[in-house]
């Protein structure tokens, strides 16, 4: 197979092709465990779920460019223990395809075979008897990130910064990013925490996952450095909008941009322990005076 020329990641299929052309490559498989498997395999688009992570669509799903184009020459196999093969497969680019970034993969399923199908089964003895059919199968894909070079549409926004905090646990920040552009990126955000004073708390950067063309993410990042109980503080952040590949000869690194957001740090759990505490209090004076009342 051609790894990534970008990475060298032998994991992933990494082309750029124009329009009409037919990609032709092998998918290497191999069991790594000690029982037999029969598998399936067959090819889908991808895109990206609202945290921002790469997924690989279901078969079931609609598929509009990989899972349409690539034809792979054997889809049901069985292998051995620790036996490998290679699976020919290609991608049949349509004449009419317009440039962009097209990304998807290849997936090997196993398992659910020996289970038969989800369901249930009843049996009446008396007190009915119901046993429940479960179906568990293994999903494992390969990407493959297909670029038909011509003219590149940038039209990636971030659109929304807000922090979140729990009344257990750390703070946190999402992200709302919006690609309706033809090209994938990899968003990474700084933060700066200052607090009231404006003297700059903390600093630290993350990655913002995958942003896939048409897709809108929400990623959350954490705010890992144990913060202070109490305090308001302000968070400054910036997001780059690096492509995931080189589109065609361009050099495209998308815009930067900042946003901030004010908020407090407030030991709510502490908070309610304290009024727990004070109400019980109240509670007992309350109720001992009405017993002297009463004497």
């Amino acid at each position: 197979k051609s790894p990534d020329p970008y990475t060298g990641n032998q994991s992933w299929f990494v082309y750029e092709r124009n329009a009409g052309e037919i990609i032709e490559d092998v998918a290497t498989i191999k069991n790594f465990s000690d029982k037999e498997k029969v598998i399936n395999i067959y090819a889908v688009d991808a895109t990206s779920n609202d945290s921002g992570s790469f997924i690989l669509k279901f078969k079931t799903e609609d598929q509009k460019s990989i899972g349409v184009w690539t034809e792979i020459e054997q889809t049901n196999l069985t292998l051995k223990p620790g036996e490998r093969v290679d699976v020919p497969f290609k991608i049949n680019i349509p004449r009419e395809a317009s440039p962009s970034q097209y990304i998807g993969g290849i997936v090997v399923e196993s398992g659910g075979e020996k289970n038969g199908e989800p369901g249930e089964t009843c049996e009446a003895n008396g007190d009915q008897v119901c046993k429940t059919n479960v179906t568990v199968k293994t999903r494992i894909g390969a990407r493959i990130y297909l670029t038909i070079p011509g003219e590149i549409k940038e039209d990636i926004a971030w659109t929304g910064f807000w922090q979140n905090q729990k009344l257990s646990g750390k703070p946190s920040f999402t992200f709302r990013i919006e690609n309706r552009g033809n090209v994938a990126y990899e968003p990474k955000a700084l933060i700066e925490i200052f607090d009231s004073s404006g003297n700059l708390y903390d600093a630290f950067e993350k990655s913002l996952g995958d942003s896939l063309p048409n897709t809108k993410i929400e990623p959350t990042i954490s705010w890992e450095k144990e913060p202070p109980l109490f305090g308001k503080f302000t968070a400054k952040a910036s997001v780059t909008f690096p492509q995931r590949f080189k589109a065609g000869n361009a050099e495209l690194h998308g815009a930067n941009e900042n946003k901030q957001v004010n908020f407090w740090i407030i030991p709510w759990l502490s908070v309610l322990l304290f009024a727990a505490i004070l109400g019980s209090i109240g509670l007992a004076i309350h109720r001992q005076k009405s017993q002297l009342k009463k004497l």
